[in-house]
């Protein structure tokens, strides 16, 4: 047994309990954990205990010390974040946790865990029952000699009743060793350490109930997510054909310049009347409730288009656009000094016709006037300058 110990490996979970700052929580086999990327990893165990850790390429923050991770540049629900040297799963295919993803034992548990590895185990064979509990639980760790890694393999069982219902896990330590998606290419592209790019997407209709938990769709948070992902799987294969065909060229000891990586940063609007809007509350006060689905197309779908045809509400939404993206483009600046400030804004559906009017606005307040590259746009922009 090796008696070196392994750094922790980091893990968000969407499960977050404000009301815990500490989240001592113990996992549960159907709490999702994503790894951190191995370069956040090393970061968050090389900071100081108290420390509040910039990941994913600033657009996260990490509080070592609340053990939560905060958002930089939209509004989402902070994470919980976790860390642990040992992991459990089960060891049928067809159960969860799996090899392939584990889940962490909570820290208390870990640290057990641990202790008694490092100490040693004098076993000459069979099984032997160590001392502790998994997660106060009625669960015991137990050494079962074998072939394994280290020379056997640790599991947790249940103890009395629990035995005949509930299953035995694993336990190993580490984490397995995968990339996070996306995150070979994204480093490959991060070579002098600043985005290219950034692209703010503004969202069209019914964004209000995509944005809610299990949602049929997807949110804008989510695609925007997927589309960085995306972007940077193409940009690699652009540069690795290009690479390849220099080769096939003769060009002997030059390699192209790897394009910079590309940052999508989404840009919400939903909430300026879903949320306190007394245009909205008249609405819901005269629609069936008897009729769900109806009403939600009616109240949070169809209702944007409707309320964006009003003046007041129209600039009331511009307001508040045009101030998120200059937040967000001066706290980027901010946490990415080097970049260059190059940038795009991508809208969506109804977003495409208020990309329209923001840019349109600007152009006339520099005495300039827009023209549109498309006369097949889906939505004839609305005037900008409302009655």
């Amino acid at each position: 047994m090796s008696s070196k110990s392994p750094d922790y490996v980091w893990l968000h979970s969407p499960v977050w309990d404000p009301s815990d700052p500490t989240l001592a929580l113990v996992s549960s086999c159907n709490t999702p954990f994503t790894p951190f990327t191995k370069e956040d990893n090393k970061r968050l165990n090389e900071a100081g205990e108290r420390a509040v850790v910039p990941v994913q390429f600033t657009r996260c923050s990490v509080d070592k010390a609340l053990g939560i991770m905060r958002y930089a540049y939209w509004d989402e629900r902070p994470r919980t974040v976790v860390r642990a040297r040992w992991f459990f799963y089960d060891e049928g295919s067809s159960h969860k946790p799996s090899a392939k993803n584990p889940q962490p034992l909570c820290s208390s548990d870990d640290e057990t865990i641990e202790a008694m590895w490092q100490v040693g185990f004098d076993v000459d064979g069979g099984e032997r029952e160590l001392k502790g509990l998994i997660g106060g639980c009625g669960y015991k760790a137990v050494w079962c000699e074998g072939k394994g890694e280290e020379g056997g393999i640790i599991k947790i069982k249940p103890t009395g009743v629990r035995g005949l219902v509930n299953p035995s896990y694993r336990l190993r330590r580490g984490y397995p060793e995968e990339d996070v998606d996306g995150e070979a290419e994204e480093r490959s592209l991060d070579w002098d350490g600043r985005a290219g790019k950034v692209i703010f997407v503004i969202h069209g209709i019914g964004e209000h109930v995509w944005s809610k938990e299990n949602a049929v769709a997807k949110s804008l948070i989510r695609q925007c997510d997927e589309a960085r992902v995306s972007m940077h799987k193409l940009q690699n294969e652009r540069y690795n054909r290009k690479l390849k065909r220099w080769e096939k060229e003769g060009r002997i000891g030059v390699k192209p310049v790897m394009e910079r990586r590309v940052e999508v940063i989404p840009v919400c609007w939903y909430d300026v009347w879903h949320t306190g809007s007394e245009t909205k509350r008249s609405v819901e006060a005269v629609t069936l409730p008897g009729i769900p689905v109806v009403r939600t197309i009616a109240n949070s779908i169809i209702l944007d288009v409707i309320m964006y045809m009003e003046g007041a509400l129209r600039e009331k939404v511009l307001a508040h656009v045009k101030k998120s993206i200059t937040d967000i483009y001066f706290g980027y600046k901010g946490r990415n000094p080097e970049w260059g400030g190059e940038i795009a804004i991508v809208g969506h559906s109804l977003g495409s016709v208020i990309t329209w009017d923001i840019v349109d606005t600007y152009m006339q307040e520099q005495g300039k006037k827009v023209v549109p590259t498309s006369s097949s746009s889906p939505h004839p922009p609305p005037s900008s300058n409302p009655p």
